[in-house]
């Protein structure tokens, strides 16, 4: 992810003023300011400066659920048999994330595919929405987790009524002339941030971290849920991968390195 002009971002759109707006806050922030109206790349470098101080403590919940995920599902007997799949966009921050920050062993059982809620409106499409999964590799795999920033798993939710459902995995498999391997497989989701507990999470395995670390109610998780999702300036998923949201990910990065 090479940046090479800073020159097109507004600062002030870009970045919020620190919630205590400290005074050395305040000057990563002017600086900011001025590298980034010159097209420096010195401007990447404060950009994180000033995301570590103003958004810390979520940067933080985002790389311990990060490694929660690898300690849960890559140090058992059956990691071979689990894959984590990474909704992008909303969830590509944290699969960047898991990719830079641990055990490359690990990555072998790390899927990202787009996934979203408009792709499942028409019926006709479902097959190729099956189709789709299967090229990606995860139905090799006895256990799926489907991995989000929150708020609710609806989409995870979606994905997993559709490979549980038989007939249109049969139907998939004749339309295209593909083997779906294993029918009967385990799922679950793990949510960064999850608002609620629904009486039909429990079908799903859905878990959210909040509620994982004993914290249902701390408004940081959801903070650092929108942090991920949308990124700083909440342009967002249309454009995936939009300058800050790059920056928020090698932010995230350093942040899980020690350089916070």
């Amino acid at each position: 992810m090479e940046l090479k002009n800073l020159g097109s971002v507004n600062p002030r759109r870009t970045l919020s003023v620190p919630r205590s707006t400290p005074p050395a806050a305040d000057d990563l922030l002017k600086r900011y300011e001025v590298e980034a109206l010159r097209g420096s790349l010195a401007a990447r470098d404060l950009w994180k400066q000033c995301f570590k101080e103003d958004h810390r403590e979520e940067g933080r919940v985002a790389v311990d659920f990060v490694r929660y995920l690898h300690d849960k599902y890559f140090t058992s007997s059956r990691r071979a048999d689990t894959c984590l799949v990474f909704l992008r966009h909303g969830a590509a921050p944290l699969e960047e994330l898991f990719r830079a920050t641990l055990p490359q062993s690990a990555t072998g059982q790390m899927i990202g595919i787009v996934l979203q809620n408009t792709m499942f409106r028409k019926v006709a499409e479902q097959p190729m929405i099956v189709k789709r999964i299967h090229e990606a590799g995860i139905l090799h795999f006895n256990k799926v987790v489907l991995v989000d920033t929150g708020f609710k798993g609806s989409v995870s939710k979606k994905v997993i009524d559709l490979l549980r459902y038989k007939r249109l995995l049969k139907f998939t498999e004749e339309k295209y002339g593909i083997h779906i391997p294993n029918i009967d497989r385990e799922f679950g989701i793990e949510l960064l941030c999850l608002r609620d507990k629904g009486v039909s999470d429990a079908d799903y395995n859905l878990l959210g971290y909040n509620f994982v670390v004993g914290r249902p109610e701390d408004q940081i998780f959801e903070d650092a849920a929108w942090l991920v999702d949308e990124g700083v300036t909440e342009i967002g998923k249309a454009a995936p991968w939009t300058l800050d949201r790059i920056l928020l990910t090698e932010a995230l990065i350093e942040i899980a390195r020690g350089g916070d």
